[in-house]
């Protein structure tokens, strides 16, 4: 199929392929030069090209060496590593999003909770009996712990963020 034919021609991009020699005739040689060539069939094949020039012994071009090594299994292997990538950022900020809504969500009502069982605890609406101050106790201890664990978790998430600001301090 090449024989005779002009090297452009057997590529996506003719212009792209024409630079490819300018350069190797400018710069005497060329090193992973990618292309995709077109059978005559139709089926493209990404390439990866080396290219260097030969002259004779008094300096005068003789004609260029290239070489050609078949890269679309590469090139199909690091789309996909792209498209990856792209899913799992994507999958992390949907995460971090959905923590700091839930984290907000949670804490609303849970310094309710907290708030009113310290009403309770510390008998500002009247007497409790000694069970009932241990129940109250309980409630309190256990929000506040849920509390802290809520904002270790929003911490989290703003530390993946890259919003969490650090004050370094001598120790």
């Amino acid at each position: 199929e090449l024989i005779g034919a002009p090297f452009k021609n057997s590529f996506t991009e003719p212009a792209r392929a024409e630079a490819g020699i300018k350069r190797v005739l400018e710069e005497g040689r060329v090193t992973n030069y990618e292309l995709t060539a077109r059978a005559m069939d139709g089926k493209e094949t990404v390439v990866s090209y080396n290219a260097t020039t030969f002259h004779s012994r008094d300096r005068r071009l003789q004609g260029v060496f290239a070489a050609a090594r078949d890269v679309t299994e590469l090139k199909r292997f690091e789309q996909a590593l792209v498209q990856k990538n792209a899913e799992l950022e994507d999958a992390s900020r949907m995460k971090s999003e959905f923590l700091a809504n839930m984290s907000h969500e949670l804490r609303t009502p849970l310094n309710a909770i907290i708030g009113f069982s310290e009403v309770l605890r510390d008998g500002l609406v009247g007497d409790l009996t000694e069970k009932q101050r241990g129940f109250i106790g309980d409630i309190f201890g256990s929000g506040r712990h849920l509390l802290s664990l809520i904002n270790d978790i929003l911490d989290l998430s703003k530390v993946e963020a890259g919003k969490m600001t650090l004050d370094l301090e001598s120790m």
